[in-house]
């Protein structure tokens, strides 16, 4: 689960500066963690066509592992000094940044999770919580009779793992109701639907169906956002964002 805020200020011309903050939290079996992070972002016109954003977050996250809850093949497991200990809970800083660059009908993104880098004392040997990175591209291809196209993928690559991608495939229509299919590398299949219920509401759904052998302990999940927009102050309408709608 996840919920964030954002907003702008102090524009200028066409620069302008973004501010937010996000909670989320993830459960999956031993493991979880709550985290907490504030972010900053700077906008500034590159070009006629293109916006560039430069951001950082900061914050920190609850890191919990329950060695109780571990189902071992083997007696000999026991003393492995990976799991030693029934439960640990700690507490590390967390630091994320990343580029974005974007205009009316497409967006590259950059980003950087976890660069801290930060070392995990209790569980395993030598155990960090690692980079990830990941770069992002979208576009939003006009068609006919108010339908719009927009194809994005996302490659995403964390130290000693192969390089994953997600790709999905939107039509809209008429900015209000939006339907697609996802892939996601060695994971599976995606359904997206995304529909505006009120002028500044939104609501989006997506259906995932795994295809790895992790399916058996979880085949299907099912993701719901509601989103709400709002208008800046003085303006008579909302901005939208490519990377959210």
């Amino acid at each position: 689960a996840f919920a964030n805020l954002h907003g702008t200020f102090g524009k200028k011309k066409h620069n302008f500066h973004g501010i937010g903050g996000q909670v989320e939290s993830d459960d999956a079996g031993p493991l979880s963690y709550t985290s907490m992070a504030i972010a900053y972002a700077y906008h500034l016109k590159v070009s006629r066509k293109y916006m560039l954003s430069l951001g950082v977050s900061a914050g920190f996250m609850q890191y919990r592992i329950d060695a109780a809850g571990l189902v071992l093949p083997d007696v000999q497991f026991g003393n492995d000094p990976a799991f030693t200990g029934v439960s640990s809970d700690f507490v590390l800083p967390i630091v994320n940044t990343g580029l974005w660059l974007y205009s009316e009908d497409r967006f590259y993104g950059f980003a950087i999770r976890n660069v801290s880098n930060n070392q995990v004392e209790d569980i395993g040997l030598a155990t960090r919580i690692v980079p990830h990175f990941s770069f992002t591209h979208g576009r939003a291809i006009e068609m006919n009779d108010g339908f719009m196209f927009k194809p994005s993928a996302q490659l995403k690559y964390v130290g000693s793992s192969r390089l994953s991608i997600d790709a999905n495939a939107m039509m809209d229509y008429k900015s209000k109701v939006e339907l697609g299919l996802g892939f996601r590398s060695e994971s599976g299949l995606v359904g997206l639907f995304r529909v505006d219920l009120f002028k500044y509401v939104t609501l989006a759904y997506a259906y995932d169906h795994s295809l790895s052998r992790m399916r058996l302990g979880g085949r299907h999940s099912h993701e719901i956002v509601l989103g709400i927009k709002a208008c800046a102050l003085g303006e008579s309408r909302a901005t939208h964002c490519a990377a959210y709608d």
